[in-house]
């Protein structure tokens, strides 16, 4: 005689995607976050993006106000992405199997 333990996990996450940033740009972005973690305001940002020439991605012209706050709240809503993972536990079911009846 033996017993079989069922039960379902269900995990949903998006962190097991291709999630793939040109270095590039991943190092422009992760500078500003740095700034803007270390307490900086998005006008103050601005500036020194200003002053190192670093300008927007697609465009040939530098960071706005606006921008940057777009930005960092893209950067922000990304890595909570990352983070938000759900785990389903389902209910145990035990199964008696009995080894002699079967033979």
């Amino acid at each position: 005689m033996g017993y079989f333990f069922t039960n379902t996990l269900d995990i949903t996450t998006s962190s097991l995607s291709l999630d793939y940033i040109n270095p590039k740009n991943k190092k422009r972005l992760d500078f500003i976050m740095k700034l803007h973690n270390d307490g900086m305001t998005n006008i103050q940002i601005v500036e020194i993006l200003k002053s190192k020439k670093i300008k927007r991605r697609n465009k040939n012209d530098f960071y706005s106000v606006k921008d940057v706050w777009v930005c960092i709240k893209k950067l922000k809503d990304r890595n909570l992405r990352k983070s938000n993972i759900k785990e389903i536990l389902g209910d145990w079911e035990i199964w008696k199997y009995d080894y002699e009846k079967s033979e």
